[in-house]
C-alpha cells in the first residue's frame, strides 16, 4: 500500500584540492571574462569618441546652416557659365593651373568687367 521508503542521502565529500583546484579554474574563468568585457568595452568607447570628435572636427555642414547674410551682401561676382567658358578659352588644358579641392583650377583673362 505504502511505496517503499527513500534511500538515504549519501554526501560525497570532495578533497581539499579538489576543491582549490576548482577555485582557482573558477577565478581564471572570471578573469579571462572579466577583462574580454573591458577589452570590447574600451574598444567600443574609444570607437565612438573618435567619431564624434571627427564629426565636431570636419563635420561641419554649410548647406544647411542659414546664413543672415545674403549673396547681395557679399560682393560676390557671379558669372555666367558662356562667360567662364570664353575665359578659359573652352577650358584648354594650358590653362590649367592646377587641381584642387573642388576641381580643376584655371587661369583666366577676363576682357572686360564693371563688378
Amino acid at each position: 500500500m505504502f511505496p517503499p521508503p527513500p534511500e538515504p542521502l549519501r554526501f560525497v565529500l570532495v578533497s581539499s584540492t579538489q576543491s582549490r583546484k576548482s577555485k582557482v579554474n573558477m577565478v581564471v574563468i572570471l578573469a579571462t571574462s572579466l577583462l574580454s568585457g573591458l577589452v570590447v568595452l574600451v574598444t567600443c568607447v574609444a570607437y565612438f569618441l573618435k567619431k564624434i570628435k571627427k564629426r565636431r572636427k570636419g563635420g561641419t555642414n554649410f548647406s544647411n546652416e542659414k546664413s543672415n547674410e545674403s549673396n547681395e551682401d557679399l560682393n560676390i561676382p557671379l558669372f555666367e557659365f558662356g562667360t567662364i567658358k570664353a575665359a578659359t578659352n573652352y577650358f584648354r588644358d594650358e590653362n590649367v593651373l592646377g587641381k584642387g579641392g573642388f576641381g580643376t583650377v584655371y587661369n583666366v583673362i577676363l576682357r572686360s568687367y564693371n563688378g
